[in-house]
């Protein structure tokens, strides 16, 4: 998971100033995104006391898959 984070923050800015014409300000603005995994936090924590880990890993990793799907999608 954290390569498939790497790989998407680290290509964002090409495909935005490809795509849309934005500079690497409004990708780093994009950042602020992740004040949403504050507010995620207790949920997953509890999610991952809950079930195991081979469970927990797989719901993750399928949560990166569909990302990058919804992310080739719009990009064409």
């Amino acid at each position: 998971m954290f390569g498939i984070v790497k790989l998407f923050w680290s290509t964002l800015a090409f495909l935005l100033d490809k795509y849309f014409n934005y500079d690497s300000a409004v990708a780093g603005s994009m950042g602020l995104l992740g004040i949403v995994s504050i507010f995620a936090a207790p949920f997953i924590g509890k999610m991952v006391d809950r079930y195991s880990p081979k469970t927990n890993i797989l719901i993750s990793w399928w949560f990166g898959v569909i990302v990058y799907i919804i992310f080739s999608i719009f990009t064409h």
